[in-house]
């Protein structure tokens, strides 16, 4: 259940993206999200102040959780097929909460997706050119390459 300071932390996100999380159909199946994209806004004009994006409402079921990401975690997101789009930000926040500077396996995995560069090439800096290398990795092999693909603890909270 969402608490108070939850849902004021939706509504103080303008720029945010929400994933809705729903709990799994059975046990041991992964958990499903999906994107929740706000409505766009005109650019600013000279004479203008910004109009911020409207608010999305999120209506959840019992069990249901949401994840809010930021504007440049939900610009890299982008960059998978639509289709891998929820399961590949589910990857990410479980393998590094998109830090895109994260080092973990010793040194051998890096960046917001745990690439490791012995298998998949050098990992280049940033968070949008390293969701395109995952791209390229899951539209070849799915999520296979991550032990994170059917989430982990922390993603459902």
């Amino acid at each position: 259940m969402l608490s108070i300071r939850s849902l004021a932390a939706l509504v103080c996100l303008p720029a945010a993206i929400i994933l809705q999380i729903s709990p799994a159909l059975s046990p041991g199946s992964p958990t499903l999200a999906r994107v929740i994209q706000p409505q766009s806004y005109e650019s600013p004009t000279a004479t203008t102040a910004p109009t911020p994006p409207t608010p999305v409402a999120v209506t959840l079921a019992p069990g249901e959780t949401v994840r809010v990401l930021t504007f440049d975690q939900w610009r890299a997101v982008m960059h998978f097929a639509p289709e891998r789009q929820q399961a590949m930000a589910r990857i990410a926040w479980c393998e590094s909460q998109f830090d895109a500077d994260a080092v973990g396996d010793g040194g051998h995995s890096l960046g917001a997706w745990q690439v490791q560069p012995r298998f998949w090439g050098p990992v280049p800096a940033g968070l949008e050119a390293q969701a395109q290398q995952a791209e390229r990795i899951a539209a070849e092999h799915g999520t296979e390459p991550w032990t994170t693909r059917d989430g982990c603890e922390g993603w459902n909270r």
